[in-house]
């Protein structure tokens, strides 16, 4: 990767007082000699979220926290890329730490040939380590939903996205959702408006913590019937 390109590594953190320090620190060590920032966008959090970044900030020149209003993931992802300033936005969650080798793989295949880099936890080469059944099968039938709906072969649209700067500042301008279905539509639009979305296999530890449960399937599956008379 040219030494002129900035990854701009975007957070949305809502209540995560259990998950942010870890993240933020490991994701330093797999930063080393590379020109980066981390935005972390505090979607309104009542706990003590928003503390704990302030302290790391004060004491790495990297991390940026940006408190807003509850929004929702959607929301807080869009003002992280407003502000990003990077050549190369990364959209990732709380709960997630990037193995080195999986990222300079995608950066180097974003760089060279796609628009969007998607990590999927489906594609047959991924390790997903101490990942409940609950929360697995669930990904599963919201990924079936999407690719019945929207006639797509993509594996894993909730995942970790690499974009071209450029590319994701027009495709979350022109968004209309606010919370999870925000990756989903970001996928969907760049597919339809032309641009290279590619998918790559990808390891990673998931941390305990999610707010998903089963019980939201119904929930989602209402987002998607709206997501898809948008795109008609």
């Amino acid at each position: 990767m040219s030494e002129t390109q900035m990854i701009s590594w975007i957070i949305p953190a809502y209540n995560e007082e259990n998950r942010i320090q870890k993240t933020m620190t490991s994701l330093v060590n797999e930063f080393q000699g590379l020109k980066y920032e981390i935005l972390v966008i505090d979607d309104g959090s009542t706990d003590n979220t928003s503390n704990i970044v302030d302290v790391l900030c004060k004491n790495c020149i990297h991390y940026t926290l940006v408190k807003a209003e509850h929004r929702g993931r959607g929301g807080a992802l869009k003002l992280g890329i407003q502000r990003a300033v990077g050549d190369m936005v990364v959209l990732s969650s709380a709960d997630i730490v990037i193995q080195r080798e999986n990222l300079l793989k995608s950066l180097e295949l974003l760089k060279r040939s796609s628009d969007i880099v998607m990590l999927s936890k489906y594609l047959t080469g991924s390790q997903v380590i101490a990942r409940k059944t609950a929360r697995n099968k669930l990904g599963l039938i919201f990924m079936f939903l999407v690719r019945w709906l929207f006639h797509v072969q993509f594996r894993d649209t909730q995942g970790v996205k690499l974009c071209r700067s450029d590319v994701i500042k027009s495709l979350s301008d022109h968004s209309s959702f606010d919370d999870y279905l925000f990756d989903t539509e970001v996928a969907i639009q760049a597919h339809r408006q032309g641009f290279v979305v590619s998918e790559v296999p990808w390891s990673f530890v998931e941390v305990e913590g999610s707010k998903v449960r089963l019980i939201d399937v119904p929930k989602m599956f209402v987002g998607l019937l709206k997501l898809r008379f948008k795109v008609i």
